[in-house]
């Protein structure tokens, strides 16, 4: 979380980036990710929830994962909790059983079995 809230500040110094840019789902969930760290849900939920919706599965699945991941972080700081479940869930369901194991997708399994108890 300090890293992320230092990154944060810092990035008045970039502005203003190139539009397009901004528009891309992984710049997206990287910064989005950012948010999520920092703790400040209303700027990441936004952000990561483009960053998942955006057709890119097949390019970018393990950014679009972790975007998953990092929004339901998001989700659970806002009081978003069916939200968050769902974000958690489509990281389980993409990453649940690999081989070799994914530590996404155990935090997120953690953090669907705590918020379903």
């Amino acid at each position: 979380p300090e890293e992320a809230r230092e990154a944060l500040a810092i990035i008045p110094s970039f502005i203003p980036m190139p539009p397009d840019a901004r528009q891309t789902p992984a710049f997206a969930a990287s910064v989005g990710k950012v948010f999520a760290l920092a703790g400040d849900a209303n700027q990441a939920v936004p952000i990561l929830s483009r960053a998942t919706r955006a057709c890119v599965a097949l390019s970018e699945p393990g950014e679009q994962t972790r975007a998953f991941y990092y929004l339901g972080m998001a989700r659970e700081v806002a009081g978003e909790l069916e939200g968050a479940r769902s974000a958690y869930q489509v990281v389980v369901d993409r990453w649940g059983q690999a081989i070799p194991r994914s530590v996404t997708a155990e935090k997120a399994r953690a953090r669907l079995h705590e918020l379903t108890r």
